[in-house]
């Protein structure tokens, strides 16, 4: 068709993983650089997106530490047992949104030291890391006190609520719904794991939880499918999982969709979908899900003969866990 474009994105050749284009294949693309945004850039973008929602001066706090977290992660100070870790507009859009969402509830100093903590530095992975981006914290944003110190945990037919999370249960039973057996002991750590995975959810987030083996990440994600009354499908991966155990495949039957596919399509049931070991999964399951776990929330079936583009169930919930 005479308006048919290909526009094709990479990382450079340099990143780790990526290979670089023959002369050949470079000569058939006119190419355009895509600079990083400037810190004036940031926050002229954060501003004009979120003036009318959040006052300036929280703004520019959650800049100015946004800014100090992103100079520790590109020298190296933190993310080194990550791989290489950078911040981006992404965290700080997931800090605003939340913050409009939550503000009232607790007064604005530590509402936003706790979002930041939470989409900063619970991901990083290093113990040392995590006091490094504390201490940097403490500098920009003061904590007063412990945020998670009384969480109270409320369930009605209609309402499952956590702190000031409130989300709404689903009504009636499905067979992959987990039991009430599926409930822990609340203890402090599993109640503020609770909180967190309540709050991603309902900013709809993916979720990763990492911990040591055995440290009930699987457990904390079944029980949260419990209590919001949400069937649960749980996928081990490693490097030799392919797509079609997650999206599907033919048989004698047809085409036979998989957990994740089950899970995430809007005219489907919903849930959440956990996968098991997910810093496991191969390149091209990660890359191929990009569409999935990013804003767009969609995915191309091009397993099923005519293929399908599937947008996400609003009660869809994406849990990644790994060591």
């Amino acid at each position: 068709h005479e308006a048919f474009r290909v526009f094709a994105t990479m990382n450079p050749g340099t990143d780790v993983g990526r290979s670089r284009l023959s002369k050949a294949m470079r000569s058939r693309w006119s190419t355009v650089w895509t600079e990083g945004q400037t810190m004036a850039d940031i926050t002229q973008i954060m501003a004009e997106r979120y003036q009318d929602a959040i006052p300036l001066p929280m703004l520019r706090d959650l800049i100015t530490a946004h800014e100090e977290l992103y100079q520790a992660a590109e020298v190296g100070d933190l993310g080194r047992s990550n791989g290489r870790m950078t911040f981006t507009l992404r965290n700080l859009f997931r800090v605003a949104e939340r913050i409009k969402t939550f503000r009232g509830d607790i007064d604005d100093a530590p509402l936003l030291r706790r979002e930041v903590e939470e989409v900063y530095v619970d991901g990083l992975w290093d113990p040392v890391e995590r006091q490094q981006a504390q201490d940097l914290l403490d500098a920009v944003l003061p904590l007063s006190h412990a945020p998670y110190a009384e969480l109270k945990v409320e369930q009605t037919p209609e309402r499952f609520t956590i702190g000031d999370v409130s989300i709404e249960r689903r009504p009636g039973s499905h067979p992959l719904t987990p039991s009430e057996e599926a409930m822990l002991i609340l203890t402090p750590r599993t109640k503020k794991a609770l909180y967190k995975i309540a709050k991603a959810a309902a900013m709809k987030e993916n979720i990763s939880l990492i911990g040591e083996r055995a440290s009930g990440k699987t457990a904390i994600a079944k029980m949260y499918a419990m209590l919001r009354g949400l069937p649960y499908q749980r996928q081990g991966v490693c490097r030799e999982t392919d797509l079609s155990s997650l999206i599907g495949s033919y048989d004698h039957r047809g085409f036979v969709e998989r957990p994740l596919l089950q899970s995430f399509r809007s005219d489907g049931d919903g849930g959440v979908f956990v996968a098991d070991e997910w810093n496991l999964a191969n390149a091209a399951i990660k890359e191929r899900l990009n569409s999935v776990l990013d804003n767009e929330r969609q995915l191309a079936v091009v397993e099923k003969a005519g293929s399908e583009i599937v947008e996400a169930h609003a009660d869809y919930v994406f849990i990644a866990t790994g060591n």
